[in-house]
């Protein structure tokens, strides 16, 4: 992974600035930790999100809920929902609810 990239959704993550939520990247104010990867992206690249009225949800690039392929490779991943102790972040987000400071341990030690 980008070192510099890395240092940002580090810094995003534990910082209090993002609202965690789960099963999108984006809905309303909050955002998975994948989520805030595209933020960082949208923030560089001056890309904006959209929304679907009818579901609620952002879209960023296209995608709701994996991270699209131009952010994925931009941040030097291998895919669209990197895997971590073999379960994707996404998992941690969403399934095991870990918080975004333990998920930012677990990126900086595996990623």
């Amino acid at each position: 992974m980008d070192k510099k990239i890395k240092a940002g959704w580090l810094k995003a993550l534990r910082g209090q600035r993002y609202l965690q939520g789960t099963d999108a990247l984006r809905f309303g104010n909050s955002f998975c930790c994948l989520g805030v990867l595209c933020d960082l992206h949208a923030k560089e690249t001056f890309v904006g999100w959209d929304y679907d009225e009818e579901s609620g949800l952002y879209r960023y690039l296209g995608e709701t809920v994996m991270l699209p392929r131009s952010v994925y490779k931009w941040a030097g991943l291998d895919n669209a929902n990197p895997p971590v102790l073999q379960l994707a972040l996404s998992t941690h987000n969403d399934t095991k609810r870990l918080s975004f400071l333990r998920i930012g341990n677990l990126i900086e030690r595996h990623l």
